[in-house]
């Protein structure tokens, strides 16, 4: 086998130094290159995962932040609406009792103007009744052409009249 490297222009001594300075310079650059730069590599590769799982972990929250803003906006909206609701029925209420103060007070007038109207057409009335009582006394006197009891007359025209009132209530 040496012959075949000499023909070939190899000499084997420079090939084995060869070869023992390749495994040398493997080992060497394994032990002072390599294995710091697969040490910075792996580093590397850790604050990549690192950095990867804290921006997942931070979607996450993003999301789950998201999600209670949302909650919120949503309960936020439903007290809005419940709180709409509550002051349209409150609005609704006083408009309501608003109309029956309303309705109780015009009921009231109404009742105290008819009041007023009964006791004054009792008033006329009365005054009516007194003046033809008067009336009735002085015609009397004039056709009879003497003094009468006044009380005997009163009396008799207070019948009469009372008469009238009967007669008159009695047709409606």
């Amino acid at each position: 086998m040496p012959e075949i490297f000499t023909k070939l222009g190899l000499d084997v001594k420079l090939i084995v130094a060869q070869a023992v300075n390749f495994i040398l310079l493997l080992v060497i650059l394994h032990r002072l290159a390599y294995k710091p730069i697969l040490r910075m590599l792996e580093k590397r590769s850790d604050i990549i995962d690192k950095s990867l799982k804290q921006a997942q972990k931070i979607e996450e929250e993003l999301q789950r932040t998201e999600e209670d803003r949302l909650k919120e906006m949503k309960k936020a909206r439903e007290k809005y609406n419940a709180l709409v609701a509550k002051a349209e029925e409150t609005g609704k209420q006083k408009k309501e009792e608003m109309a029956k103060e309303a309705k109780r007070k015009t009921e009231e007038i109404i009742a105290r103007a008819k009041e007023e109207i009964r006791n004054e057409k009792e008033k006329s009335i009365r005054e009516a009744r007194q003046e033809i009582a008067d009336l009735a006394i002085k015609i009397s006197k004039k056709i009879i052409g003497r003094n009468i009891d006044e009380e005997k007359e009163r009396e008799l025209i207070k019948n009469t009249l009372a008469e009238m009132k009967i007669n008159e209530e009695s047709k409606y």
